[in-house]
């Protein structure tokens, strides 16, 4: 009894300590990871949703009273418990369809139905829909179109066809060029061209009818495009984009030349929808503008330059690519490091690869140096350690923290010794109370310590445990760090006994009563640390804390895979948790 009710009470704390700790903001980024939370590993069951039966029947009377709210609120429900996973509610179908097919129905419930019938994907109320988008209602049709394109539905393509040849309005024709183009209904090719070339239409409706009419026929529109791009004025800039967007299935001498003088357009989205179709045919293409394309000032010009320089490796693009690294804008420094990392896989590369990282984490931009210290890390490039060492100090958090996870990723020993001065100095700044770090610097400064003691306790490093003993107690450390450095201790000492600081430890592990609650992350630590120190002391506290079979409770999962540990009791598998939705906006009433 004793053991369930302090369970049940660690359970509670560990959920409010977990509310207000600071989560980690892995402030560097993606790619940044904590191998303490792999080593051991820690099952946790997965989380299978439930719907109780009760709940369907209670919104299909809902959905039949009269006022217009409840039925509003019982389709929205139902769409709502469809994208949650329930299953089996197309049994929902006939009563959605009978509400659809009343007469003076108010719009706003209209709407309610079709995107209720949309969620479940209805193809059967294809006909009620399609009679329910009659009356022209464009909210209807937002919703009733996607659909009965989707489902190939015939009898819409003559309304499509004739809204296409009607004046043009924006949501209403774009939705009509959209279905035809899905049904590849080639009679709309003469007024898609049309629409396309007319000045004096909306934009956005001759750029979905060039987009449509290209892939419908994707040849023969070279002399429209050249007259397009001839166009002056704020007009021309539509009109040369509808050019470019004309020929995005073209090729062909003429189509290439236009495409790549399209790509030198001061006009961004000209040139990316150019330069798509050039990397598309072949990267011989790009080679005349690759420059170009590399120099524009947007971003998506330059990713797709990216995509260019990886289908041609010389070692002018892997250059090219090692500049991308460094480049202004972080997608684009992002693609290029992945692309680097496509490129390690073949041996050929490897060198010029490692040659690019190290040039760009040898420059001073903050942005190259974060992508190349992820690199360096992705690829394990020991050579990097003494930059990584030095980039420790640098003002960016996003250097520093992630050239810390770097150094940890690439392990080098002989790095030891200087990554234990820089966290003895690094802590001491940060439960410095009169540091006068915002938030988020010291969040940072929490994150790159615990990537160093994660370091020093995966190299098993002897002389980093006195410093990392004195943090076991509150208030020496930020609590990732200090998580990390009760970890380190136990691989530092891993199997040996009677280090002296068991009991603190213990301390941390029973912390669950309200003036002194640790994050549930610290006390998986401590769990794991006294099972690999071998503490017998610490084994009522752990089997009292453990559940009987993983569960959702970091602290009681590390308590089982401690108990295994020790004592050779088997750890159950992770299995399932079935977890009952009922937070809708309504519910039966518990008999």
């Amino acid at each position: 009894m004793a053991a369930r009710v302090r369970r049940l009470t660690a359970a509670i704390l560990s959920f409010f300590a977990a509310a207000t700790a600071a989560t980690p903001a892995r402030a560097a980024g993606e790619g940044i990871d904590s191998i303490m939370l792999r080593d051991p590993a820690l099952p946790w069951p997965k989380v299978v949703q439930t719907f109780p039966d009760t709940l369907t029947p209670v919104w299909l009377e809902l959905l039949a009273r009269p006022e217009a709210e409840y039925k509003i609120r019982a389709a929205g429900t139902i769409a709502d418990a469809h994208r949650r996973g329930m299953k089996n509610l197309d049994k929902t179908v006939p009563n959605l369809v009978a509400e659809l097919e009343r007469k003076e129905l108010p719009a706003s419930v209209r709407v309610a139905l079709v995107g209720a019938l949309a969620a479940l994907d209805a193809k059967s109320a294809a006909d009620a829909m399609f009679r329910a988008a009659a009356d022209g209602d464009i909210d209807v049709r937002q919703i009733v179109d996607p659909c009965l394109t989707r489902w190939l539905y015939e009898p819409v393509r003559k309304t499509w066809l004739e809204r296409l040849n009607a004046k043009p309005s924006q949501r209403g024709t774009i939705l009509a060029i959209r279905g035809l183009l899905a049904a590849k209904d080639a009679r709309a090719i003469p007024r898609l061209r049309e629409i396309a070339m007319a000045g004096d239409e909306l934009p956005p409706v001759r750029l979905e009818a060039a987009a449509a009419v290209a892939e419908l026929r994707p040849s023969g529109f070279e002399a429209d495009a050249k007259r397009l791009a001839a166009e002056a004025g704020v007009r021309g800039t539509v009109s040369r984009v509808v050019a470019a967007t004309l020929l995005r299935r073209h090729d062909g001498d003429a189509a290439i030349a236009l495409l790549q003088s399209f790509v030198k357009d001061s006009e961004p989205t000209v040139a990316a929808r150019a330069m798509a179709r050039i990397v598309e045919l072949d990267t011989k293409h790009a080679a005349p503008i690759l420059d170009s394309a590399l120099a524009n000032a947007d971003a998506s010009v330059r990713l797709l330059a990216v995509d260019a320089l990886f289908r041609d490796p010389t070692d002018a693009n892997l250059r090219r690519l090692g500049d991308r690294l460094a480049d202004g804008h972080a997608e684009v420094r992002t693609k290029a490091r992945l692309t680097f990392l496509k490129h390690f896989a073949k041996p050929e590369l490897k060198d010029a690869v490692r040659r690019e990282g190290m040039r760009i984490l040898n420059g001073t931009y903050y942005g190259g140096l974060q992508q190349a210290a992820l690199l360096v890390g992705q690829i394990d490039h020991e050579p990097a350690a003494p930059r990584l060492i030095e980039l420790q100090d640098h003002p960016r958090l996003e250097v520093f923290v992630t050239a810390a996870w770097a150094l940890r990723a690439i392990d080098v020993a002989d790095t030891a010794g200087t990554a234990l001065d820089i966290f003895i100095r690094r802590q001491k700044v940060a439960v410095s109370r009169s540091n006068g770090l915002s938030a988020t610097t010291n969040q940072a400064y929490d994150e790159q310590l615990s990537q160093l003691a994660q370091f020093l306790g995966q190299q098993k490093y002897a002389p980093a445990s006195a410093t990392f003993r004195r943090l076991i107690p509150k208030g020496q450390a930020p609590i990732e760090a200090r998580s990390a450095a009760i970890w380190a201790l136990g691989k530092i000492h891993e199997g040996q006994r009677n280090l002296g600081f068991e009991e603190v430890l213990l301390g941390r592990l029973n912390a669950i009563v309200p003036t002194d609650i640790e994050p549930a992350m610290l006390r998986r630590m401590s769990a794991i640390t006294l099972a690999r120190v071998r503490s017998e002391a610490a084994i009522p506290s752990i089997r009292g804390y453990y559940g009987g079979r993983p569960a959702a409770d970091d602290p009681s999962n590390a308590c089982g895979w401690a108990l295994e540990y020790m004592l050779g009791e088997k750890y159950p598998p992770a299995g399932t948790d079935e977890e009952p939705q009922l937070n809708f906006f309504a519910t039966p009433i518990p008999k």
